[in-house]
């Protein structure tokens, strides 16, 4: 009788150790698109650089005539890893034909990964806005304008 006693006090001593260990909690659960964040998403080395890449990468001068003008806004999530997913035209934006769209849309594609935002410290899922003016001017030529929303 007295080894059972012992041998259920030895079982208390260990669950009771092993319920005051501390576990590290990782709560990956926050799947929430966030649009408002403490630390907004980023292209690396910031807007400059980001305007630099669409440049080199886009070739739009072929999806508009010499003084048209358009404008529309593109919308994506930047994921907690940085990769970029769920690029589309965003919905209050104004008409684009499917070619320039599709065009922007491979560019993004195939954007290096972002310095993802951060909300009360942690690193979240967000909304990013991209508003795109293009002034389509002489053959060769053409101004775009990228801006960021929040």
């Amino acid at each position: 009788m007295k080894k059972i006693v012992s041998f259920i006090c030895v079982l208390m001593m260990f669950a009771a150790v092993q319920a005051q260990t501390p576990t590290p909690v990782t709560d990956n659960s926050d799947n929430q698109i966030y649009k408002e964040c403490d630390v907004m998403a980023s292209f690396p080395g910031g807007m400059a650089e980001m305007h630099k890449f669409i440049g080199t990468k886009a070739t739009i001068g072929k999806f508009g005539q010499p003084g048209t003008e358009v404008n529309f806004k593109i919308e994506f999530v930047v994921e907690k890893d940085g990769s970029i997913t769920d690029i589309k035209q965003a919905e209050n934006s104004s008409e684009v034909s499917k070619e320039l769209l599709d065009e922007y849309i491979k560019v993004i594609k195939e954007m290096p990964k972002w310095d993802p935002a951060k909300k009360d410290g942690k690193v979240v899922r967000s909304l990013y806005t991209l508003p795109v003016n293009i002034k389509f001017q002489e053959e060769g030529y053409l101004s775009i304008s990228e801006n960021l929303l929040y």
